[in-house]
């Protein structure tokens, strides 16, 4: 698989935080719009990789939809991402959170920031 779900259900939300802040604090139903669209895409993403686990025994314990990259050379640095069996439905459950807390909070009128 090479497309890098988990880069993208982590830093899309960094993302859409920036966006926001240089959104003018007069547009409030933008911000709200840009901060569901910004969270809801990496609980699809979540709920995709979900369905897509491999649950079979023989991958017990092995990390699936891995994404390894050199990071900095002379430290032997990589950037790691992977998920397994226990941190997959934690990290569902943090995008559905991250979800839920902006339609919980679509209602507030002051500083929606």
């Amino acid at each position: 698989m090479d497309f890098n779900f988990l880069t993208i259900i982590l830093f899309l939300p960094l993302a859409g935080a920036i966006i926001i802040a240089l959104i003018s604090k007069e547009n409030d139903r933008l911000v709200k719009r840009v901060a569901a669209v910004f969270t809801i895409i990496p609980l699809a993403l979540g709920i995709y990789l979900f369905a897509a686990f491999d649950r079979s025994s023989s991958m017990a314990g092995v990390f699936q939809f891995e994404e390894k990259y050199l990071w900095i050379a002379p430290l032997n640095a990589y950037y790691h991402l992977g998920v397994d069996g226990l941190s997959l439905p934690l990290m569902l459950l943090t995008t559905f959170l991250g979800f839920l807390a902006v339609l919980i909070s679509w209602k507030v009128h002051e500083r929606p920031r």
